[in-house]
């Protein structure tokens, strides 16, 4: 079931990165980022575990583009499994785009007569909720992204994905022609966890180790530079707490411990001669 509780880390996440997050998605899919950087942001923004584009078409899943923060560890494969499938056919709802569900709300609400494959998936994983939202619907299959959390889910988590829903629907409804087998191409391709980079990499290279957004990395930029964070603050027009959930958003990301350290790691590439800072194309816009 969901948390009450006080909210610590989502409750610090401004509405704004989120939608910022749904922003670069939309973008993304119209050609002009990279897809998986983008719902990894929108995992963590969530504060979710794994975060899986899928298209379910009769009894066929198909993964389309996956973010897992710790694969390996929440199940006992290489593959773990989506639940989204045995939810929606267990579900007496009828699928509209931009609707978000949860797993606890069936459960709660008396509908696990029709879980028993989910609840046995399961059992003997960390996983604890999973929530869906709807993309797109057709005659014998739907396209949707399956959050999975080892935590309960948070409130103020779920009240920003069922406000977040709409927009992202919207977004993979205007996608390019295609676009979701080629992500389909490069799921294939692309390892199963997201690496850290270790403090020698240099962050704004071109490459873009840490599928740093485009905000976090001008953020980064500026910094490396030596920016103050309030000139940062004042040149890019966002609130000091807006840019703090964006540096907690990059600690994350480049596995820094806080400021100093990034500080440093971004202070020691540049006398190190590191790349030139270009803005790379995977990092979205905002």
């Amino acid at each position: 079931m969901h948390s009450e509780s006080a909210d610590t880390a989502a409750g610090s996440m401004p509405a704004p990165l989120a939608f910022e997050a749904v922003v670069e998605m939309a973008t993304s899919l119209r050609g002009s980022g990279e897809a998986f950087a983008n719902l990894s942001e929108l995992r963590r923004l969530l504060l979710a575990d794994r975060a899986t584009v899928l298209r379910i078409e009769g009894e066929h899943v198909r993964r389309v583009c996956v973010s897992d923060r710790t694969a390996g560890q929440l199940f006992s494969d290489r593959r773990p499994p989506c639940l989204a499938d045995r939810i929606l056919k267990a579900s007496e709802y009828t699928l509209i785009p931009g609707t978000a569900l949860f797993l606890s709300d069936f459960l709660k609400d008396g509908y696990s007569a029709g879980l028993e494959d989910a609840v046995d998936l399961l059992d003997g994983t960390a996983i604890h909720d999973v929530a869906l939202v709807i993309l797109e619907t057709r005659n014998g299959g739907c396209d949707v992204i399956e959050f999975q959390f080892r935590a309960s889910i948070r409130s103020s988590t779920d009240a920003l994905l069922a406000s977040m829903a709409p927009a992202l629907a919207l977004a993979w409804s205007r996608r390019l022609p295609g676009s979701a087998h080629a992500m389909m191409r490069r799921t294939r391709a692309r390892p199963a966890t997201e690496a850290t980079p270790d403090a020698k990499t240099d962050l704004l290279g071109p490459d873009n180790p840490a599928h740093l957004s485009r905000s976090e990395f001008r953020i980064c930029a500026m910094m490396r530079e030596g920016m103050m964070t309030k000139v940062i603050a004042e040149q890019l027009g966002i609130r000091g707490t807006t840019l703090r959930s964006h540096l907690h958003s990059i600690y994350s990301k480049t596995g820094a411990s806080g400021q100093v350290d990034l500080l440093h790691r971004l202070s020691s590439r540049a006398r190190e001669g590191g790349s030139d800072v270009i803005v790379p194309k995977a990092a979205g816009t905002g």
